[in-house]
């Protein structure tokens, strides 16, 4: 079966290329040009499959190239897969919102072409992509380089899980014979998991320019706010509305273009690292905990539109001191910071502390955004991992559940979207926090049906 993968970002593109690449019966075709799959479709009236990714600009019109594909996969019965904002609203095709994770994209390919992912039928080490190995701060599993010739291979080197790896230090093997780079069989979809999770569905450079950052920053908040009321859709919860939640994020947009210079400097850096992390995940969790507690503090006294606000500007701003660290950003349990080496957990401990002053220092941001987030930690000024057991108040209960909770559902819905639970999830956290202000799980249990 042939399948066209049509994606401008090199590294989604190779990610889909080594996913799907291990099926002999894929054909693929990958490319990031507009002018190159408008030619490949023109010779090519065979093809089963196109994925056609979000922000296709490169060297010709991307609306010719929708056009021209809505056509051929009409002419053709062609399954149609896509980020592409113009697939949002017709029927004929597979829409996935744009900041799903690549791991998301992947698995939506496969069920679409019946390609089964229980079993590989592989040798027992399985070559991946030379481009994907390159700048791993911290390998996931075991990596093996064979060199030589293929009739006769000289050497197996082997990096150990947990190591670092370059790109220099893979390139030197290149000069050595390198025949390919290989994962062992059992550590498959440990190392594909790894890198769907890693990999940003977002179009932001690293030398953003600073009067950029701003319009990136909230064009990202929006589209992850969108991307929170899709996961709450998926999960089936009812009676959350989004709408005040876009219009406090507009609201935050408007107050950071009236600070002063200096201080537009201070968030412009907090916005970059947060736009920098791996798959935007700080994003994501920022805005379902937004949307989460803004609609479920209604059902309580405080549900005061300070209150509200309150909550909005606390979820997009309590883990800003860990802005562009992807692992940290989802370290909430015990386990999980125990596992954490001394520089990380200093990190974690630091984190609510360093928030809450770049909070302080903005004018327009009520005081009791700075207190909630410090006191969620159940630490009076906020330099420690969490007590869940000190809390001062039961709005500062429940917006620290609803921040674990949004953490855990993120990370579950980017890892199982197929088998996605988010009641199994809300049971879980109750269970884990021994039953710890139950009216909290209970009145979201209470929005599925």
């Amino acid at each position: 079966m042939k399948v066209l993968i049509i994606q401008e970002k090199s590294e989604i593109r190779d990610y889909l290329q080594f996913a799907l690449g291990v099926f002999d019966q894929v054909d693929l075709k990958a490319t990031g040009s507009v002018a190159q799959s408008i030619d490949y479709l023109h010779y090519n009236d065979d093809v089963n499959c196109i994925f056609i990714g979000n922000k296709i600009t490169q060297d010709s019109d991307p609306k010719e190239l929708l056009t021209k594909i809505l056509a051929y996969c009409s002419a053709n019965d062609s399954i149609l897969i896509g980020t592409n904002k113009g697939l949002e609203n017709y029927s004929g095709g597979h829409y996935i919102h744009p900041q799903a994770s690549v791991n998301i994209i992947n698995r939506v390919i496969r069920s679409k072409l019946g390609l089964d992912t229980s079993v590989l039928d592989l040798e027992n080490f399985i070559p991946v992509s030379f481009e994907l190995c390159a700048e791993i701060t911290s390998l996931p599993c075991d990596l093996h380089l064979k060199i030589g010739q293929k009739e006769h291979t000289k050497h197996l080197k082997r990096y150990l899980k947990g190591s670092r790896i370059d790109k220099e230090s893979l390139e030197e093997y290149l000069d050595k014979n390198l025949i390919n780079v290989y994962v062992q069989k059992e550590d498959y979809k440990i190392f594909e998991s790894f890198f769907g999770l890693n990999i940003s569905n977002q179009y932001v450079s690293p030398r953003i320019l600073p009067t950029e950052i701003q319009n990136s920053y909230f064009d990202s908040l929006k589209d992850s706010i969108d991307y929170g009321a899709f996961i709450i859709e998926t999960s089936g919860m009812v009676g959350f509305d989004t709408s005040k939640t876009h219009l406090l994020a507009k609201k935050l947009q408007t107050q950071v273009r009236n600070l002063s210079d200096n201080k537009k400097v201070k968030i412009e850096e907090m916005f970059h690292l947060s736009l920098a992390s791996k798959g935007n995940i700080d994003l994501k969790i920022n805005s379902l905990c937004s949307i989460i507690s803004t609609n479920l503090v209604k059902q309580y006294s405080w549900g005061t539109l300070e209150m509200v606000e309150t909550l909005m500007f606390a979820s997009a701003f309590h883990n800003i001191g860990l802005s562009g660290n992807a692992k940290l950003i989802t370290i909430i349990t015990d386990d999980e910071y125990d596992k954490l080496d001394i520089k990380e957990r200093a990190v974690i401990d630091h984190h609510a502390a360093y928030s809450s002053s770049i909070v302080g220092a903005l004018d327009f941001i009520h005081p009791n955004v700075k207190k909630l987030i410090v006191e969620q930690h159940g630490i009076p000024n906020g330099e420690s991992f969490i007590d869940k057991n000190n809390n001062s108040s039961n709005f500062t209960a429940m917006f620290r559940i609803v921040s674990e909770l949004s953490t855990q559902l993120v990370k579950e819905f980017e890892v199982n979207t197929d088998k996605f639970s988010a009641l199994k999830v809300i049971e879980r956290e109750k269970e884990r926090n021994n039953n710890d202000y139950p009216e909290i799980y209970d009145a979201l249990i209470a929005c599925i049906p």
